[in-house]
């Protein structure tokens, strides 16, 4: 019998976003242990991520040499919810689970399991129908894929003996083996999901570092957005943002802060525009948009994603001024006015923008706009109150007595914030 054999490793960009409470998977790609990459090599030492990872490869290679062409990542998502380090460990439970997933069965019936030692006839006939054999020595899921006799003594070819691929021949009666199983002649491995997989890339339609498999069936993203939730802040740096301590690092993670520990929704940060819930999109809390905010970002002026008491709700203001020739005997103290508010707000409002819209009259009576935005919102003082002169300048015109009043006030109301509205006669009917 011949496949390859496969040590515990991640083998797909499938985000590993959990922990065991002590370690996890790295942001950066420190110990080569990346949450949203393959890793280049084996990690069988303890406290790294493919240390409880046996289980999930032994399925996957008797699933291969079936036929099948998933990932071991596959599985230990199947299982697991892709669980870190010591949480990645499985019960006979678990096993089962595996078995039936890597072979499309809905119940035990055809997997083989059990929890009887297998006798040298059942190994020697599993191996001579070209049936490998999923084996738990205690503590370690390995397969069997050979045997030969020396001396009367069952040898047998153990694959995977030290979670970094690697095999040896032990003879069988010197070990205490627990359980294990052969899968029915005639199973079918499970091919790979082609959400993750297209057979020459990882399949990622929005370019955005989350797999279209992850997007679907892990985080409730749009597989075409790469911002789901259009508050600015890309749907990947939004997982990470509650995945990883608030400092934004992976490794050691012990006594270390995450968002979750005071926000119970901000598992849903990357398709919730306001994750705290307290009036602020997240895009204007995280202002350099990186997933680290608050006081766990050095950027200035950023408040916390997960923390609603400390939304400043700011106020957009429009100011609305008839600038037809009515104004003239008005305008110069509308202007004063204009300015004393646009003084105050920036003097009293932590959060604010301000925009400036003027009305005329209708075409037909002498009017050069109907209406139009001197300034768009902005938080400069200087160029508001530029804009309130430009404004000022351009008073003259409008013939009849009645204003195109409405069209001002629907030009500021399609801004959907407050406004302030200046006017020397009533609207056209």
């Amino acid at each position: 019998m011949s496949y390859t054999a496969l040590g515990a490793k991640k083998d797909t960009p499938l985000l590993q976003v959990k922990n065991d409470g002590s370690m996890m998977c790295d942001k950066d790609n420190t110990r080569d242990q990346a949450w949203d990459q393959p890793h280049n090599r084996c990690h069988p030492e303890g406290g790294a991520l493919e240390c409880y990872y046996c289980w999930a490869v032994s399925a996957t290679m008797i699933a291969r040499h079936a036929g099948g062409t998933l990932f071991d990542d596959e599985v230990v998502n199947e299982v697991k919810q892709m669980a870190y380090g010591a949480d990645a460990g499985a019960s006979e439970d678990d096993e089962k689970h595996a078995l039936r997933f890597v072979f499309n069965q809905t119940d035990d019936t055809k997997i083989g399991y059990t929890e009887s030692r297998f006798t040298e006839s059942q190994i020697a006939n599993a191996i001579n129908s070209n049936l490998p054999i999923y084996y738990d020595w205690g503590g370690h899921l390995v397969t069997i894929d050979g045997y030969y006799y020396i001396n009367g003594q069952m040898v047998c070819h153990f694959v995977n003996v030290d979670n970094n691929a690697g095999t040896q021949f032990i003879m069988y009666r010197t070990k205490g083996w627990w359980y294990g199983a052969i899968p029915n002649a005639g199973l079918t491995g499970k091919a790979y999901d082609s959400r993750i997989w297209n057979g020459s890339n990882w399949v990622d339609t929005d370019s955005d570092g989350v797999l279209d498999f992850d997007e679907i069936t892990r985080f409730n993203t749009d597989k075409t957005k790469s911002d789901t939730d259009g508050d600015g802040i890309p749907d990947k740096i939004e997982i990470a943002s509650w995945a990883f301590p608030r400092d934004g690092v992976g490794g050691n993670i012990a006594g270390k802060k995450f968002a979750i520990d005071t926000c119970a929704n901000a598992y849903a940060a990357q398709y919730t525009a306001d994750t705290d819930g307290g009036g602020v999109n997240d895009g204007d809390e995280d202002l350099n948009h990186n997933g680290i905010s608050g006081k766990y970002d050095t950027n200035p002026g950023e408040t916390d994603v997960f923390d609603p008491s400390d939304d400043k709700v700011g106020l957009d203001l429009v100011l609305c001024v008839d600038t037809t020739g009515s104004m003239i005997p008005y305008i110069a103290g509308v202007e004063d006015s204009m300015i004393s508010i646009i003084n105050y707000v920036a003097a009293n409002f932590p959060k604010y923008r301000i925009a400036i819209v003027g009305y005329k009259d209708y075409p037909d009576q002498e009017s050069v706009y109907l209406n139009y935005i001197y300034s768009d919102f902005t938080t400069n003082t200087a160029d508001l109150i530029n804009a309130v002169y430009a404004a000022e300048g351009d008073v003259g015109g409008g013939g009849d007595t009645p204003e195109a009043v409405y069209s001002g006030i629907l030009r500021a109301c399609l801004k959907k914030k407050a406004g302030v509205f200046s006017g020397a006669w009533p609207p056209n009917k």
